[in-house]
């Protein structure tokens, strides 16, 4: 959330912690849905890193489907929940 804050607004000054953890607790249902996601995304990447297959480059390429996945995630919930978290 603190990196969409940085997004939406453009400028570091949006790191304040009062207001990425009220954006937070303003769509908290949301939010704890989307960590399990991701907890059940970076799992799944930490267990075919064990597997350890064969594979040139499937640890960089798993890395960044997993950042594009987080960044999905909080994406939509930002487009669904602009009015309630009210940044603009």
């Amino acid at each position: 959330m603190a990196l969409l804050a940085v997004v939406i607004h453009d400028s570091w000054i949006a790191l304040n912690p009062v207001r990425v953890i009220l954006a937070i607790f303003k769509v908290f249902g949301y939010y704890v849905i989307a960590c399990i996601i991701l907890v059940l995304v970076i799992g799944s990447f930490y267990y075919l890193t064990k597997v350890n297959l064969q594979v040139p480059f499937l640890n960089a390429v798993l890395s960044i489907y997993l950042l594009m996945v987080a960044m999905r995630i909080i994406g939509i919930i930002y487009h669904k929940k602009e009015q309630q978290i009210g940044w603009f």
